[in-house]
This record gives C-alpha cells, structure tokens and sequence, in this order.
C-alpha cells in the first residue's frame, strides 16, 4: 500500500509539478482583430509584450458584466505560457478607446478594467501602431 502512495505521489510531482509551482504565466504574443479591418495583426516583440503586461497587471480589474453601447475598436486574444510542458493559455479581451480613457471587458470571466492617462495612452499606443500583419 505505501509502495502505491509512494508511486501515486512521485507520478503527481513528475506530471503536475508545472501547475502548482509554475512561475507566472509570460505573455508570448497578442493577436488582434480590429473592427474594421479583415486581417488579423499579432505583437510578438518581446519588450512591447513586457510593456503591455506591465499595464495589465496593475489595471484595477472589477468582477462586472458590463455592455457598452457601441461596438468594441478592438478583439484581443492574450496568449499566455506558464511552462514548456502545459499548452499556452489565451484570454480573450474587448477593447474601447476614447480620447483620454481605454475600457477593456473580458467576456469570458466578466472582468472589467478602466484605464485613464498614462496607462490608457500606453495600450492605445502598443496595440495600434506596434502591430504587424499576421
């Protein structure tokens, strides 16, 4: 019997290891969809990507199911990796942006962030002129 625990439990190291003890998921690529464009662009610079992280992770996010009223400018896909061994992860984003403000819903989990200033500028800027055509 402790053979078989001893086994069960090597097994859980060796093949599960990576969900429990992963460092934080890397952002590895952005593929975006523009509501008025047929092609789909991607970012996959690897300084442009730790800029837009950095954004997202310190964004206030609000457990909320929000609509807004026009279409959104923006359809995001995150492609995240928290090991080699687990297939990458992709988060799914809406995005609007105003003159002074960048609103982003993920429809999956029904987050809400509000971004204003710097922060909003900084996604507007990464994600319409640091794209390239897939």
């Amino acid at each position: 019997m402790w053979l078989s625990i001893g086994i069960l439990l090597i097994y859980f190291v060796l093949f599960y290891r990576d969900l429990f003890f992963a460092k934080k998921a890397q952002l590895k690529r952005v593929d975006i969809a523009e509501q008025d464009e047929v092609e789909k662009k991607r970012i996959e610079d690897i300084k442009t990507l730790h800029e837009l992280q950095y954004v997202w992770d310190h964004a206030c996010w609000q457990e909320e199911n929000v609509s807004m009223p026009r279409l959104e400018d923006m359809d995001i896909h995150l492609c995240y990796v928290y090991s080699p061994n687990i297939p990458e992860s992709i988060e799914n984003y809406k995005i609007w942006f105003s003159s002074s403000s960048t609103e982003i819903i993920n429809p999956i989990a029904h987050t809400y962030a509000y971004l204003e200033g710097e922060a909003a500028n900084k996604v507007k800027e990464i994600l319409l002129s640091q794209s390239k055509c897939m």
